[in-house]
């Protein structure tokens, strides 16, 4: 399931890790799509180099153009680049090593839901990808994790995010960085630091288009919620169609 880059590989001269980098912060901050001054901001471009980028984006499969009635152009994520997004750079791993990671990250979602600091607790974590099937090396544990506020009122959210941001004492590029701090903080104390996992934002997972052998395993939540979610999303793709080249 994770795509294997090259990590000397460049679009439009941009290092392809740079590149999915800026694609992670998007689907992070839960977006389908971008306009320009994002990706300029995000990977410190001229305007001539993000205009080559994104032309080269295009050309070769990973964002359409989104129909705009507006000045400032879209670009919608096609799933090549949630492909990039869940890909590795990192050499396969033993089946042993692989669950040694799985182990360590239960063990760090039982540490999160028992810390009342955090605003978000784990509800979901689902394993996918080549760890469910036969073979000893295998890629990076692809994992989906579902994060559940722990503010009952969603009106006070907002200002609450904004709050436990300034609290942490980080600086913030943007404030939209300021107000996805909380869940994003949750998924980086997850991951630790460890190239053995590939973790997924709920929304990301559910979304991406599945191969007919897809295969998951729940290791946290409510099975047939997740089941229903799946079927819910496969009949709305079903229902829009192929996204427009």
């Amino acid at each position: 399931m994770t795509m294997q880059i090259n990590s000397r590989r460049t679009i439009a001269g941009i290092p392809i890790l740079e590149v999915r980098r800026f694609f992670r912060r998007v689907v992070a901050h839960h977006h389908d799509s971008f306009d320009k001054e994002w990706l300029l901001w995000e990977l410190r471009l001229s305007e001539a180099q993000g205009d080559q980028v994104l032309e080269e984006l295009v050309t070769q499969g990973f964002v359409s153009i989104e129909p705009s009635q507006h000045n400032d152009r879209q670009y919608q994520i096609a799933e090549l680049a949630r492909e990039l997004v869940r890909s590795s750079a990192a050499k396969r791993i033993s089946r042993t090593t692989a669950q040694g990671g799985l182990e360590g990250l239960m063990l760090r979602v039982r540490e999160i839901n028992s810390n009342s600091k955090y605003l978000y607790s784990v509800c979901s974590v689902v394993v996918f990808g080549s760890y469910l099937k036969d073979g000893e090396r295998l890629g990076d544990v692809d994992v989906a994790i579902e994060l559940s506020s722990r503010l009952e009122d969603p009106n006070k959210r907002s200002e609450a995010h904004l709050r436990y941001a300034e609290a942490s004492g980080r600086q913030f590029g943007s404030f939209i960085d300021q107000l996805y701090w909380a869940e994003l903080e949750i998924y980086q104390a997850l991951k630790a630091r460890q190239r053995t996992l590939s973790i997924q934002p709920w929304h990301s997972f559910i979304g991406m288009e599945k191969r007919r052998d897809f295969q998951y395993k729940v290791l946290l939540g409510d099975a047939d919620k997740i089941e229903r979610d799946l079927k819910s999303a496969r009949k709305q793709r079903e229902k829009q169609g192929p996204a427009p080249s």
